[in-house]
């Protein structure tokens, strides 16, 4: 009798793999994590399965690695830490359970990605809120729990957007419901009584701020309501170029102080060279003709609320701003580059080679949290650093993304690179850990701490604030089966 026999009763065998190109894909990812075979991977069906598991994991002390977003995966998240462990992919979970314009949410389950979910909210006349060109496998929820940052800071008013109300399974086996699904009715019943699924927090804690950004170490989601935005009448894109990018900063924090634009976003020319290159021979043509710094304004007028006059009136305003920064918003950029190109590309999934690869086939990067004003200093410093290692400083990436209306802003360094060319390989690799260690010292913020980067953000801590997270731990995952070694437990 196989150890795996119940496994495969409660997900069926259909669901149960255990073959070696199955174990082999999901044993390593596309970060420098040391890769380690799963034992099987399961695929639940329905949340009953998920919890079913998780109580067999922790009968069996077996470790759970939750996966919802399909591969390329780069992060190490997804990637066992120890052996014997059981991946269990959520991304057949595909259920859209509901639309709302009234509540301008939809309630949906793990494995819907983003390309699943824009047509059907389409239809009712609202989009997701997106982060910056996700790949077409990427999952909506395994985006929001994960924390990358959306577009549209505008609508971003707290750490915990776009997610609102979840199911969660804990570690120990328990289902909990948060904020405003948090009663004894189900969910139909709620509908029936008018209430919505569209408040995160509970009265006493926050329970979703806990479990985001914790690699599926604490809890695995099972549906999640979400805030959607309205679809646009009118959706006008503008780029603010300029070959510094002190400027731009201050148009962003004057647009961000009075919330105007809806997108509103900082790249440097290989960022927006590779989302627009349709094949990597072409980024550094389309990067060559680029300005250095571009701040992308995206400008909308909604079908009930004067869609005309809210755009005309908006373009001028910040026209006005920025012409007081001496720079300059146009309509287009060298090469034929439109607003109206860049908003079919932010509002399409990436391609089957994600645009980050595009150029060199593999790419690391570094992010963190840190303010706006800050940025063209740890801009500067990565340049250095860049130079330090030998990697050529006009292939790095550079995407700075303002968050919580402005108080906070997340900064990214993309580094591409040939993985068959073992030389430029060492040189990423020595870039981003050197690189990680150096502004953190600096005081950038790994809010989302992979791989090596957990040593970084949690050495900082004292006694107290560390017992604090390992007791949440012990709470929520008693026999710590999920996602075991990741973040700092």
């Amino acid at each position: 009798m196989s150890f795996f026999d119940d496994l495969q009763k409660i997900v069926g065998k259909s669901h149960f793999f255990d073959d070696n190109e199955t174990l082999n894909k999901y044993g390593k990812d596309e970060s420098f994590v040391h890769p380690i075979k799963p034992a099987c991977v399961v695929y639940p069906a329905n949340a009953n399965m998920v919890t079913s598991v998780i109580k067999w994991a922790n009968e069996t002390k077996t470790p759970v690695i939750p996966v919802s977003s399909g591969g390329p995966h780069f992060r190490g998240d997804t990637v066992p830490s120890i052996g014997g462990a059981v991946i269990m992919d959520l991304s057949k979970m595909k259920k859209i359970i509901r639309v709302s314009y009234r509540e301008q949410l939809a309630l949906v389950e793990p494995g819907v990605t983003f390309a699943e979910l824009a047509p059907e909210l389409e239809k009712e006349g609202m989009m997701p809120h997106m982060p910056l060109a996700p790949r077409y496998t990427k999952s909506v929820i395994g985006s929001y729990m994960e924390k990358e940052p959306i577009i549209q800071p505008r609508h971003h008013w707290c750490p915990v957007d776009p997610l609102l109300a979840c199911q969660l399974i804990l570690g120990s086996g328990d289902l909990l419901q948060t904020g405003s699904s948090k009663g004894v009715w189900t969910l139909e019943e709620e509908w029936k009584q008018k209430k919505a699924q569209k408040w995160w927090a509970s009265e006493s804690y926050d329970i979703v701020k806990i479990a985001q950004a914790s690699q599926g170490s604490l809890s695995v989601l099972t549906w999640s309501s979400i805030k959607c935005a309205l679809l646009p009448k009118i959706h006008n894109f503008f780029f603010v170029p300029c070959t510094k990018i002190a400027p731009l900063i201050e148009v962003a924090y004057t647009l961000l102080r009075f919330r105007w634009a809806e997108e509103l976003f900082i790249v440097n020319n290989q960022t927006l060279a590779s989302i627009v290159a349709k094949k990597g021979v072409d980024v550094e043509e389309i990067r060559d003709s680029l300005p250095r710094f571009m701040l992308i304004v995206g400008i909308a007028g909604f079908p009930e609320f004067f869609p005309e006059e809210r755009a005309e009136t908006q373009e001028r305003d910040i026209r006005e701003v920025t012409e007081r920064y001496g720079v300059q918003m146009v309509p287009a950029l060298p090469g034929g580059l439109t607003g109206e190109k860049i908003r079919k590309l932010l509002y399409t999934v990436s391609d089957e080679t994600y645009w980050k690869m595009r150029q060199k086939g593999a790419f690391q990067d570094i992010f963190f949290a840190t303010t706006l004003d800050l940025a063209p200093v740890f801009i500067d410093e990565m340049y250095l650093l860049a130079a330090g290692c030998g990697y050529p400083s006009q292939d790095i990436g550079v995407y700075v993304q303002p968050m919580v209306q402005g108080t906070s802003c997340h900064l990214e360094f993309q580094f591409p690179y040939d993985p068959a060319n073992s030389r430029e390989t060492l040189k990423v690799k020595e870039l981003v850990t050197k690189g990680a260690r150096q502004l953190a010292a600096k005081n950038a913020y790994f809010y989302r701490p992979y791989g090596e980067w957990k040593t970084i953000a949690y050495e900082r801590f004292g006694g107290e604030e560390y017992a604090a997270i390992k007791k949440i731990k012990s709470i929520f995952d008693p026999n710590d089966i999920l996602n075991p070694g990741k973040v700092c437990f």
